[in-house]
């Protein structure tokens, strides 16, 4: 299921079913078989189009837990969404601390 070679034609099925389906959420298997970066272009659509804020950090944060939270792609969303800023006033997550003034990490 995480082999690099099948990846690219499993990625093609899930973005199809996700086409077909808009109720289909496809960020959890894009986040199982390891296409972070897919994950991460399915929760910025899904926080443009309204449909769910929360599904998408919910699925961030399995990112951290993966151990993708130095991905910048991820750390790009989190600072969009406003978790940094959110932090930096009420105190930083367990699992992130500020690195400098201008960067975090997340692990």
């Amino acid at each position: 299921m995480k082999d690099p070679k099948a990846r690219p034609r499993a990625v093609a099925k899930i973005k199809e079913a996700a086409e077909r389906d808009p109720a289909f959420e496809p960020e959890a298997l894009l986040i199982l078989i390891g296409a972070t970066d897919d994950a991460l272009d399915a929760m910025n659509a899904r926080v443009k189009t309204r449909r769910s804020v929360i599904g998408a950090m919910s699925f961030a944060w399995r990112l951290v837990a993966r151990g993708e939270g130095s991905n910048p792609k991820l750390k790009k969303f989190m600072r969009e969404m406003g978790l940094v800023a959110y932090w930096k006033k009420h105190g930083w997550p367990d699992r992130c601390r500020a690195k400098g003034e201008d960067d975090f990490e997340c692990g």
